[in-house]
């Protein structure tokens, strides 16, 4: 059993989208949710799009604050499928600088950025001695509003 993502993210009460989302679905107590709300849960699993509140509660559950926690952060985005788009000097994947002129802009967790026609939400930035890295998610995975 897997969350329908895309059905709670159109609940409107932000206490029942949070009850539905951080349910665990391997109690019995969750899958008797389940069965009474049918609806927000499916047998295939949905890839997004989650709620930004909760995506920054698995976090904190993991460490108790949100901001600076990006082995956390990370962690609560692959719960939850969402891909993270790393930029650095390594070669191995897009190059820092091309996204430096953005950064230096001084942006914050899940600020959005346009980036080759896709839009993606700062997750994590460290600028220390030449070692500079960031982590984005795809927007259209994410609900800032919720």
């Amino acid at each position: 059993m897997y969350k329908n993502w895309k059905a709670i993210c159109q609940i409107t009460d932000t206490h029942f989208i949070w009850a539905l989302a951080l349910l665990d679905l391997t109690t019995d107590f969750g899958c008797m949710v389940a069965e009474r709300f049918p609806e927000y849960f499916s047998n295939e699993q949905q890839l997004g799009p989650i709620p930004w509140s909760i995506i920054k509660q698995k976090a904190i559950e993991n460490n108790g604050e949100f901001a600076d926690l990006a082995p956390v952060t990370w962690g609560a985005f692959k719960e939850y499928d969402i891909p993270l788009i790393k930029f650095d000097g390594s070669g191995e994947c897009p190059h820092i600088s091309e996204i430096e002129n953005w950064l230096g802009e001084s942006h914050s967790q899940g600020d959005v950025m346009d980036w080759k026609g896709k839009q993606l939400c700062l997750v994590e930035d460290s600028w220390t001695d030449g070692n500079d890295w960031a982590y984005f998610a795809p927007v259209k995975l994410i609900v800032f509003d919720k």
